[in-house]
């Protein structure tokens, strides 16, 4: 980019005296980053490094730098840890930055950006000519800010530094100094809702996007207050409204996944594994588990509809939750349920067998292979075999025992044991005494 010697004089002097951090970049990234730095007339003795976490937590505690570039993983930890200190240290932020390095498929940087105070991303590999034209891209409002930008910024500061009033009055003073003041708006916003003042808050969103749509912190904010107050719907068109705008963040999944299922939109979970299984940056375990237990749901949801495509489909998505959920029982039991509602013990039967783990043998596998069994086996040995070391083990199960009655009552079993094992489902169940009792009462009639 080829400046003009006003504009030139200006990013000088803008940048006279300010001391830059340079945080785990590798050598030749450091080098671009320098060369920028210097061509903006920033002291070589004010640019330094720091190559870990510790040594940059230090620096900014006891130097103080205005600047700082930093790889967004700085090896196990996280850049945007040092950011409230950072804010707290320079909470000036027209004179001051904070700027991610990161690959260009990193998608959780990218997010970062929207999510948090930071001024921009460079995504590597990037060129001095490119560096130059993003930074100065972002520093443009800071060079020549106007009443509406300085007022929001001294609230921004007041904000960091927890003067709660002082910062209340700058982002009400600017809402007066613009047009369009969404910025203002959404900042107070953010204050009501720390403040606890959720009336406030929404309604400072809500104006704030009457201005702009799609202003992302305020679609955001607003989506999560209506969460928390149960209007589920609006949220449910808040975060659409976010997801057609924005880049998607995987991280979201449990939240928008429990969404989907509360507004009953089912169909948008084989979306998120659509987009979670095309993520290169795959391991939250987090993520993984809500995506598995909301397949099931979806499974069972499209199960019900009766259509054979549909059917096709929610077997898939049993498979693909039964595949993610790691052997975990409660959602391994809920996918068995479904398959033998729909009759499909064989595909029960399958799915046990490849994904069950250590996690899910013991007494809750049997139970599993049990229902399986007596969903379409004629013969209740198998069945009466497998579920005797449930009953003397006590497994508190009510359809255990319900099975295990009927199918002593076709074994032709002694009544004595039978009776034993309604006594006991009277003791674990009191609730159901009345069910087992009646059963009780009629069990010569039934074994003649």
């Amino acid at each position: 980019m080829t400046l003009k010697p006003q504009e030139t004089q200006q990013i000088a002097e803008y940048f006279f005296g300010k001391k830059c951090l340079l945080i785990d970049p590798s050598s030749t990234t450091r080098l671009t980053i320098r060369k920028m730095l210097t061509g903006f007339k920033v002291e070589n003795s004010d640019i330094y490094n720091a190559e870990n976490f510790k040594v940059a937590e230090t620096f900014i505690h006891e130097h103080k730098p205005h600047y700082i570039f930093t790889t967004y993983k700085i090896k196990e930890k996280n850049a945007l840890d040092l950011l409230p200190l950072h804010l707290k240290i320079q909470p000036n932020r027209i004179e001051a930055g904070f700027y991610i390095l990161s690959d260009e498929n990193n998608i959780s940087a990218g997010n970062a950006l929207l999510d948090n105070d930071i001024d921009g991303l460079f995504t590597l590999p990037f060129t001095i000519d490119a560096l130059v034209n993003s930074l100065l891209k972002s520093i443009s409002q800071k060079l020549q800010p106007t009443p509406y930008t300085t007022s929001i910024e001294k609230g921004r500061e007041y904000y960091f530094l927890a003067d709660v009033s002082k910062a209340k009055v700058k982002f009400e003073e600017a809402i007066k100094l613009d047009p369009a003041p969404f910025s203002a708006y959404s900042f107070l916003g953010t204050l009501h809702r720390e403040l606890k003042n959720i009336p406030e808050a929404k309604d400072c969103f809500k104006k704030a996007l009457s201005f702009k749509d799609d202003h992302y912190k305020s679609l955001r904010h607003l989506a999560e207050i209506c969460l928390e107050l149960g209007e589920y719907e609006e949220s449910y068109q808040l975060n659409s409204k976010i997801l057609d705008n924005y880049p998607f963040n995987p991280e979201r999944i449990p939240e928008l996944t429990r969404l989907s299922i509360t507004t009953k939109r089912y169909e948008d979970i084989l979306n998120y594994l659509k987009i979670f299984t095309d993520l290169k940056e795959l391991g939250n375990e987090l993520v993984t588990k809500f995506i598995s237990a909301g397949l099931a749901i979806c499974g069972r949801y499209l199960f019900t509809r009766r259509d054979p495509p549909d059917q096709v489909r929610g077997l898939d998505a049993l498979r693909q939750s039964a595949k993610l959920c790691r052997g975990k029982k409660e959602i391994l039991k809920s996918i068995v349920k479904t398959l033998i509602e729909a009759q499909k013990a064989d595909e029960a039967k399958k799915i046990l067998e490849q994904y069950a783990t250590e996690d899910t043998n013991g007494n809750d596998f049997i139970f599993m292979q049990i229902e399986i069994l007596d969903s379409f086996s004629k013969d209740p040995l198998p069945i009466l075999n497998l579920g005797q070391p449930l009953v003397i083990s006590k497994y508190e199960n009510s359809k255990l025992y319900e099975i295990m009655i009927k199918r002593s009552i076709e074994a032709k079993r002694k009544k004595a044991g039978i009776e034993g094992i309604i006594n006991q489902a009277i003791i674990l169940f009191p609730d159901e005494k009345e069910k087992y009792e009646k059963i009780l009462a009629t069990l010569d009639q039934t074994l003649t």
